[in-house]
């Protein structure tokens, strides 16, 4: 299976946990500095959610975000 496949595998996974567990939602965030995944939406209509945004860890590649969602099932 090359690295094309193993992404779509991964995001499958994010995607069928988000449904079953948060509405449907996750959050995926690329900066200049890495990528943030996390299940759910940050709280928008208030200062909390830049804060919560802040508080999740950067990961060098998208995969990495992705994996870190699925195995610590980080959420807002």
């Amino acid at each position: 299976m090359d690295n094309k496949h193993d992404l779509t595998t991964i995001f499958n996974l994010v995607m069928g946990i988000a449904r079953q567990h948060h509405d449907g939602h996750f959050t995926l965030l690329s900066f200049t500095t890495g990528f943030k995944c996390a299940f759910g939406t940050p709280n928008l209509d208030t200062g909390e959610g830049r804060n919560q945004v802040l508080e999740l860890k950067t990961y060098k590649t998208l995969e990495e975000a992705l994996v870190d969602a699925l195995l610590n099932r980080q959420s807002f």
